[in-house]
């Protein structure tokens, strides 16, 4: 009985079994020598499992000579990417103080280089090969390094030029890729299969709720029974999620061509939500606190049209804004705006109260450049140095844009291109006829990848013509200085001055700024920046009067919607009674 008794219970515990203890290796410690240099070593580290689980150690050192020896192969992989296709790598364990050491003997040899780039395609393609980009536009240059990332890249480069000449289905049908290790050189070349040509088929739009299926049409870059171009794709996607109706936007091509030699696209879309509210604040020490709450919607009449209302508030202003635009109007990629705003501005240069409002047509020629023209009507009370004026101008507004950056917020490459121009008339006769205009341009240069680092620079210039300096209102004359403009300096101070050092403005302005940014971590930047600039009595910048300077150092922290900027400028020549030690920017977005 006690027998069976004591089968019973471990025939119950055998379903429970209770765990083993485990036996954990010793700790280890991972060393390198050789003539790897340290970014060779970095990207080593990275896919070593070795350097990975040194907290889990084996149980044997067996085990451990084990995982590093799978760790070579790894190695090879990793420099032969880098164009070391003759590298010598080997490991060994030792002892030191009751531990193993791993240690890694890394020795790259010379890189070994390009010697030649050729792709192939059917002799029937062959004039495809006319319209092909030359293989150092594609990043392999003969004699550059033979690194695996940058063949592949080119791979996808030649693919996307076979798009955009009408083959939607292009492919790379081999890639050789040819070792000299006697002349340490590298051969590649690509097998290309073009496929049929094809032209845009009838293109089908679901996921619609409220949103127009014409806006969408209207955004489209192509028309059926057009020659196939794969950028439009891209490029339209882009477009569609910059109308910030939609929350998902996906577009597929088909998989074959209709009877007519068309290939048809689905557009498959997610509304997100039309109305949206928006809350931002900012510190200036010569401005002091700032912050603006605006609200909109974004589909008002299902067509796209946006009504946009604002409130902003700070030591300075405090205005209301309101804004409608109707998309697509008379035409697609064409907008009619409707804008007002209720100001009160108070500053050492001045005290205004304004109402402007204008009607304005806004056309997008492409991704990059647009232009608007509109006219508007201001109303102003102004006083600066105990006089007090009221005028009413009539205004004809134009600007154009050209934007080949990469991100509006946080731009790594290309550039900004903004001119202003606006002919002022009276009509009370309290004032005279002017014409105001400005122009800027920034660019933006990737100096390295990985740490990013980004030198940006930015110059502007302005002008008012047609009047003398006390004929144009003090509210629309040029001033320098503060957070927007050059840093170290109170807003505004950067002009000419009443006795009282009060600020008067001037009818030019000249502005330089240059910064160089580096990302210490995914979220967190530093920058250096300089900047100068200063606005002059006459229509043209006079440089006998002196452009003042002023440096400092900033912090970013980079989020989805941009990167929040911390700056501490100091001014370069401090004017006795005007300029402090120095000031401090708190904002959303780079400084330009």
């Amino acid at each position: 009985m006690r027998l069976r008794r004591l089968a019973s219970a471990l025939a119950v515990l055998s379903l429970f079994p209770l765990p083993l203890p485990t036996s954990h290796g010793e700790a280890y410690e991972v060393r390198w020598e050789g003539t790897a240099e340290r970014p060779v070593l970095t990207d080593l580290e990275s896919a070593s499992n070795t350097v990975r689980w040194r907290d889990r150690p084996p149980a044997t050192v067996g085990l451990l000579r084990r995982r590093a020896s799978e760790d070579l192969e790894r190695f090879r992989k990793v420099l032969r990417s880098a164009g070391y296709y003759g590298a010598d790598v080997s490991f060994d364990i030792g002892q030191e103080a009751e531990d193993p050491v791993v240690l890694f003997s890394i020795n790259p040899g010379e890189v070994f280089r390009l010697e030649s780039i050729q792709w192939t395609v059917p002799e029937a393609d062959r004039d495809l090969l006319r319209h092909f980009p030359t293989s150092e536009s594609l990043g392999l240059a003969q004699g550059d390094p033979a690194r695996a990332q940058a063949i592949l890249d080119a791979e996808k480069g030649l693919i996307r030029t076979l798009e955009r000449s009408g083959r939607p289905f292009a492919r790379v049908e081999d890639r050789r890729v040819v070792v000299d290790h006697r002349t340490r050189t590298v051969q590649v070349t690509y097998i290309l299969a073009p496929g049929p040509m094809a032209k845009f088929g009838p293109t089908h739009v679901s996921g619609l709720k409220s949103v127009s299926e014409s806006t969408v049409r209207n955004r489209l870059l192509w028309r059926q029974g057009e020659p196939w171009n794969g950028d439009l794709i891209s490029e339209t996607r882009q477009e569609l999620a910059r109308s910030e109706l939609f929350s998902l936007v996906q577009i597929t091509p088909g998989e074959e061509l209709d009877e007519d030699g068309g290939l048809p696209v689905a557009l498959d879309l997610g509304e997100r939500k039309h109305r949206g509210a928006k809350i931002g604040a900012g510190y200036r020490t010569d401005e002091g606190p700032g912050g603006r709450f605006s609200w909109e919607h974004r589909n008002l009449f299902h067509h796209g049209e946006r009504l946009q209302l604002s409130v902003t508030g700070s030591a300075l202003t405090t205005a209301f804004d309101a804004s409608f635009e109707k998309p697509d109007f008379l035409r697609p990629r064409q907008s009619l705006r409707l804008s007002s705003k209720l100001a009160d501005e108070d500053t050492d240069a001045y005290q205004s109260r304004y109402l402007e409002s204008a009607v304005t047509l806004e056309r997008k020629a492409d991704r990059t450049l647009r232009w608007s023209i509109g006219p508007g009507l201001r109303w102003a009370r102004v006083e600066q140095l105990g006089e007090t004026d009221e005028v009413a101008l009539l205004a004809l507004h134009s600007f154009l844009d050209w934007d080949r950056s990469d991100n509006l917020l946080d731009p790594t490459v290309g550039g900004r291109l903004r001119l202003q121009l606006a002919p002022h008339w009276d009509t009370l006769g309290t004032s005279s006829t002017f014409v105001k205009g400005g122009l800027s341009y920034s660019h933006y240069f990737r100096l390295i990848d990985k740490p990013l680092v980004v030198f940006a620079a930015r110059g502007a210039l302005g002008s008012i013509v047609g009047a003398g300096r006390d004929s144009i209102p003090a509210d629309l004359r040029f001033y320098a200085g503060g957070g927007g403009s050059v840093r170290g300096y109170p807003y505004q101070t950067l002009a000419p001055l009443a006795e009282n050092r009060d600020p008067i403005g001037g009818r030019s302005l000249v502005e330089l700024n240059a910064e160089l940014r580096a990302r210490v971590t995914r979220d967190i930047g530093v920058v250096a920046f300089v900047d100068g600039g200063s606005a002059f009595e006459s229509s043209a910048p006079h440089f006998s009067e002196k452009v003042l300077w002023g440096a400092g150092l900033g912090l970013r922290y980079h989020t989805p919607i941009g990167p929040l900027r911390l700056d501490i400028a100091f001014p370069l020549e401090r004017r006795r009674e005007i300029d402090d030690p120095f000031q401090v920017y708190v904002s959303i977005g780079q400084a330009f």
